[in-house]
Parts: C-alpha cells; sequence; structure tokens
C-alpha cells in the first residue's frame, strides 16, 4: 500500500479512477463511506510493491524530480502523498513524506494493547490485526489493595476468548485499581505474595505466555520498591518460562525526582525485562493536557536517543496511541477531551461546520482538524492516521528498535493492520 492525501474538489470515485482501484475497495479499506472526504484525509491506496513512508527535508535547490530520483519512485505518488506540493517549487526545510518501495521487508515485532470495550467489537478489532500481530495484550486485570487479581465486568472468558483468536504470543495485562493498590502491592508484604501466588497461576496454566505490566503514575519516591518488584516479578516469570514486559513513560533523561518518570529506573527495567513498552501516550497529548499530538514525532525521537543509551534496542518497543483526542477551545484545565478513532466527523453527525481541512504538524508527524459541534462551539482534534503510524514505524526501523505496541480501544481502521502485514515481516 501507499498512503494517498486527499486534495481539494477530490472524491472517492475520482480518487479511485486516477489510483486504478475500485471505489467500494477504497471505501472499505479505509472505514470512509461518504463520497467527498475532508481535504487532508490519508487513504491507503492497495498496490502490487509493498511500501515504507520515510521523511525528506527540503534542501536548497531541490525539485521535485531530483526528490523523486533520489528515492526511485514515480513523482506521482510524491504528489499523491503531500498537500500542495508543485512539481518545481519545494520551500526548502519542508518536511515530506515520501512512500518508497521496500524490496525486502524488515523485521518487525507488533504488540497490541487493547482496552477491552464491545465484545463483538474486540472480536473484530482482532480479527483484523491478527496477520500483523506478534503478541496480544488484553487490559483484563486490576490489582486490589490486597493484592487480588480482577477482570473488569467478569471478563475473564472473554478475554481468554480473545487470546485464543489472536494465534500468537498472549499476555495478561496487569494495572493497578488506583494508586492506593499500587502502594500497598509494592509496600506491603502479604499483598505482593498473593499478588505473585495468584498471577503465576495464570502463567502456570498455560493461559498466557506471560506478564505485561503497566504500573503508570508512580510517584518518584516509590523507585526503590519499584525496582525490587520488577525484579522478583522477572524472576517469577522466568521459573514459568514466561516474558515480561514493563510499560514506562518516556522521558529525556535518568531523574529520579522527576514527577512523570522519576520512579522508573530504565537501567534496571532494561535489565530484567524483556521488552520496554515506550508509552508515548503517557506524556504528551493526555486527557488532563492541553491540544497537542498524541505522539509527536521530534518529541518521540529525542527520547527514543536517550532511551537507546540504557536499554538495548532489541528491548525496546515503541507504543503508539491507534485513536486521538477531540478537545473544546478555547483550552481551560477543567474540561476533557473526547476521544476519536477515526478522524474528521462525517456529515450524518451532529455539527454544525464540518472541518475544512485536516492540516499536518511537520514536526509532529500527526494530522489534526477544526471544526464547530452540534452547539456551535470549536472543537480542536488530534489524532494517528496511517500516516502518521507509518513515519513513525520508519522512525522504529531507523533506530533499529524491535517494534511497536499499539494501544487500542475497541476499533481501529483494518487497513492500518494491512499495511504493517504488508510491509513488514511480523516477528
Amino acid at each position: 500500500m501507499y498512503v494517498y492525501l486527499v486534495k481539494k474538489g477530490e472524491t472517492l470515485p475520482s480518487i479511485a479512477r486516477s489510483v486504478g482501484v475500485d471505489p467500494d475497495e477504497l471505501s472499505e479499506l479505509n472505514q470512509i463511506y461518504e463520497e467527498t472526504p475532508v481535504p487532508g484525509t490519508s487513504l491507503l491506496v492497495p498496490t502490487s510493491v509493498a511500501t515504507e513512508l520515510v521523511t525528506y527535508t527540503v534542501q536548497r535547490g531541490d525539485t521535485l524530480r531530483k526528490v523523486t530520483g533520489r528515492f526511485r519512485m514515480p513523482e506521482k505518488i510524491a504528489l499523491a502523498a503531500n498537500r500542495s506540493l508543485h512539481a518545481e517549487d519545494l520551500t526548502e526545510g519542508r518536511i515530506l513524506t515520501l512512500p518508497i518501495p521496500r524490496l525486502q521487508k524488515a523485521p518487525l515485532e507488533v504488540n497490541l494493547r487493547l482496552e477491552l470495550e464491545e465484545v463483538t467489537e474486540n472480536r473484530e478489532t482482532v480479527e483484523d490485526a491478527r496477520p500483523a500481530l506478534s503478541s496480544f495484550s488484553a487490559s483484563s486485570v486490576l490489582v486490589d489493595g490486597e493484592g487480588g487479581l480482577h477482570f473488569p465486568l467478569n471478563n475473564e472468558r472473554h478475554v481468554e476468548m480473545l487470546a485464543h483468536h489472536a494465534k500468537c504470543r498472549s499476555l495478561v495485562l496487569v494495572q493497578p485499581f488506583d494508586d492506593k493498590a499500587a502502594r500497598r502491592v509494592l509496600y506491603h508484604s502479604p499483598s505482593r505474595r498473593h499478588f505473585f501466588a495468584n498471577l503465576m497461576q495464570w502463567v502456570a496454566a498455560d493461559s498466557f505466555s506471560g506478564v505485561h505490566l503497566e504500573f503508570l503514575g508512580l510517584a518518584p519516591e516509590h523507585r526503590f520498591q519499584f525496582n525490587g518488584f520488577v525484579r522478583e516479578l522477572a524472576t517469577r516469570v522466568r521459573q514459568k518460562k514466561g516474558v515480561l514486559y514493563v510499560g514506562v513513560p518516556p522521558h529525556y533523561e535518568d531523574d529520579p525526582q522527576h514527577l512523570r518518570a522519576g520512579a522508573y529506573d530504565l537501567s534496571l527495567i532494561g535489565q530484567y525485562a524483556d521488552r520496554v513498552v515506550w508509552n508515548v501516550d503517557e506524556a504528551y497529548g493526555r486527557t488532563e493536557g492541553p491540544p497537542m499530538s498524541l505522539a509527536p514525532y521530534h518529541l518521540i525521537q529525542r527520547t527514543l536517543l536517550h532511551a537507546l543509551t540504557v536499554v538495548q534496542k532489541r528491548k525496546l518497543l515503541l507504543g503508539l496511541p491507534f485513536y486521538g483526542y477531540d478537545w473544546a477551545r478555547p483550552y481551560t484545565s477543567d474540561s476533557h477531551p473526547y476521544m476519536i478513532l477515526h478522524g474528521p466527523p462525517t456529515p450524518e453527525t451532529d455539527v454544525v461546520e464540518l472541518p475544512k481541512q485536516v492540516l499536518w504538524d511537520e514536526r509532529a508527524l500527526s494530522p489534526m482538524f477544526v471544526y464547530r459541534d452540534g452547539s456551535g462551539d470549536l472543537r480542536e482534534a488530534w489524532y494517528e492516521d496511517a500516516r502518521s503510524i507509518a513515519a513513525k514505524l520508519h522512525l522504529v526501523q531507523a533506530l533499529g528498535l524491535a517494534g511497536i505496541s499499539g494501544k487500542v480501544y475497541g476499533a481501529t481502521m483494518p487497513a492500518l493492520w494491512q499495511m504493517i502485514a504488508d510491509s513488514y515481516e511480523i516477528a
């Protein structure tokens, strides 16, 4: 597949004709059913040649012919993937996204972190993602203050069914019920023993092949206790021949006093965990913060360069959000955004004014749009689409990381998984 950016005045039928694809196939693949998508929307177009999306900063004297010749790609593909790009007029410093042919598939590990939603929706997501998956982690188990483990809404059987359906390594994803529960399991020996005894039963029974631990949001003063907890958990998991994934918030330096990241000793976690999941959704566009990209490329790159000084690159998974948030404008600290899954609202939704254009932030390599909701209030949305995910996959490859961990709430666009399966050798 390659990325096609919808231009003003284009329709799905006209795009389909220009790229030689059936309109219904294009619509179904991208889950876009209105005839006129919002300009700037990213579409995935099937092609007989696998591609990867690379970023290129325009240099002085560049022309489109020079750039595409350097990458040995057709000019029409470069034009398709970038907005307002003219053949002989490129601005120095502009960042282009270029779908270039991939002659040999590179290995990529892909983990799916699924936040459980409606049963049918969960199953459909796993079905869509299955060809692209190396491992599957269902957000399934909450730890209480006594070390007990609970499947929300009695979902244990459902989670086991999904794990079986995924047909790949399945991990039990463990999170604390709240801050109080996290502290008690870390500090209170009886609660901790109870936690390990319950957890190891599942790993020993072959229901799961390992543990995905996400004790995020810990205060810096818990660093020493969390270190001991990770060491003990790694020892117990390996005794059962399982694997351990540990999620951490991204950061630029090892500062034990850092409010958000100080509790996570990256050197120790990298030593004991089989995979360190670099959860960028824990640092940038957040429900309690102002509108911004959930996965800004330039900031991710900076934090990963720090991570690679401490953790072996074969152990690092870049945790990416496969969703977005929609904030009220102007932003106030007491407001919280809505979650969005697939991009701009459609004409059928309750809005006063649809987005006129999906804009592209050339530093964050993320799309965003503004519109007016049904009450006439202005809103701003940032999300991840095929173009932004493809660009960050290229960063993963360029840095030599093991792969990605995609965080999903219920549904995703099937084309994202097909793009990954087509372009990479799933490890």
